[in-house]
């Protein structure tokens, strides 16, 4: 029987937020771009800086799971505890703490090809501070091709996704409503090295997100694009439960928009 495959990514919690951000960011504002980064598993967890010169750092744990990986249709779902900081207005600090929880379809359209069709829902805890509540959701539809070419694996990736916040504060609800588009390319190398006797392999990978809607406004920029590198390490300890560790680092850039991400996580 083959063996059911799970992800989970552990992505540190790297970078800007012992910088200062500029005064002017509303709380409103700040609270929809929390939701959007700490769920968001495109962009991975780490820190970013806005045109308004706003820092924000996320953290977030993806967790995978497909109920029947070897048939041609299969269940999944999935969840995200995530937590989001930034420093809005004349330097206060607002935190989030949330919890994404979904699932869809999957559905093997070709051997080397997937499509997906699934949704989620965000739960969102501000810190009492703020005063702010809020929730967000998203529906998504993914495909995806991977060939083989001997021990080569590109691939591609595109996504649709509708997106929505709502951020309540004093009484009043604001609520965003978005679109986006994402494409992906990358090539998982075969074993390349093998550092403490162990198999190693590469990802590399680049893509773009074009963004509709409110969006483009809460995140100050149009569109986002990322690139970066993942190392397979095949793990010494627990290979029956543990096949890999992977380490890595990436890259986004956007219309005054940067990030960067280190991460380390295992495949199960």
């Amino acid at each position: 029987m083959a063996r059911t495959v799970q992800k989970i990514r552990i992505i540190l919690f790297i970078g800007l937020l012992s910088l200062t951000a500029s005064a002017g960011t509303d709380t409103i504002t700040t609270a929809h771009r929390l939701l959007y980064l700490s769920g968001e598993d495109t962009l991975s967890s780490g820190g970013y800086i806005l045109k308004d010169g706003q820092k924000a750092g996320v953290l977030f744990f993806p967790f995978a799971y497909e109920l029947s990986p070897d048939d041609v249709t299969s269940l999944y779902l999935n969840a995200s505890p995530g937590y989001g900081a930034a420093q809005f207005g004349t330097g206060a600090w607002m935190k989030l703490y949330g919890l994404k929880l979904g699932g869809g379809l999957r559905y093997s359209t070709g051997i080397n090809s997937t499509l997906r069709i699934g949704g989620t829902y965000q739960l969102a805890a501000f810190d009492p501070a703020s005063s702010i509540t809020g929730s967000g959701y998203d529906v998504t539809v993914a495909y995806s091709y991977r060939p083989w070419y001997g021990e080569w694996n590109p691939y591609v990736t595109t996504e649709l996704r509708y997106y929505g916040t709502s951020v309540t504060q004093g009484g009043t609800t604001n609520t965003t409503h978005s679109q986006s588009a994402r494409g992906q390319i990358g090539l998982v190398t075969p074993t390349i090295a093998h550092p403490f006797g162990l198999p190693m392999h590469l990802e590399i990978y680049g893509g773009g997100i074009y963004f509709h809607g409110d969006l483009p406004q809460i995140l100050q920029t149009r569109y986002l694009t990322y690139a970066g590198v993942k190392t397979y390490l095949q793990s010494p300890i627990l290979s029956d439960y543990i096949s890999d560790i992977t380490f890595s680092v990436q890259a986004v850039r956007g219309e005054d928009f940067r990030g960067f991400n280190l991460g380390v996580g295992v495949k199960f």
